[in-house]
């Protein structure tokens, strides 16, 4: 069992992630956030699997790479988009994964379940 936290704002697209993430049968969600703060400090008590960061709302740059700071050896930080931006991209620090997924979120389904820290996935 992988177990991950979600930060994302918007509370819609936060629900979202979680519900396709409770979705996979070894992936279990402790917790969801829309606070930068709260986020990394979770990421850093809690030592997920996976931290998983929407970059659908304001402050999901500073959310991955906040985690990615923090984050253990065997935490993977993965941020989401709906479609490549690349102004976004290369603003990620080291340490975190970006994926492109769409709405159904088999991408990102398979880097969860992934047991080692995620290559880059576009496409």
């Amino acid at each position: 069992m992988r177990d991950a936290i979600v930060f994302e704002t918007h509370p819609a697209v936060r629900s979202g992630l979680e519900r396709r993430l409770d979705a996979e049968p070894d992936v279990m969600v402790l917790d969801t956030f829309c606070d930068v703060d709260l986020f990394v400090e979770a990421v850093r008590r809690l030592e997920p699997a996976v931290a998983v960061v929407g970059l659908f709302g304001p402050h999901g740059v500073e959310a991955a790479n906040g985690a990615a700071l923090v984050a253990k050896p065997g935490t993977s930080v993965i941020a989401v988009v709906p479609y490549l931006w690349p102004e976004t991209a290369r603003r990620l620090g080291r340490g975190v994964t970006l994926v492109q997924d769409g709405p159904r979120g088999h991408r990102l389904a398979a880097e969860v379940r992934s047991p080692r820290p995620a290559a880059p996935s576009f496409g």
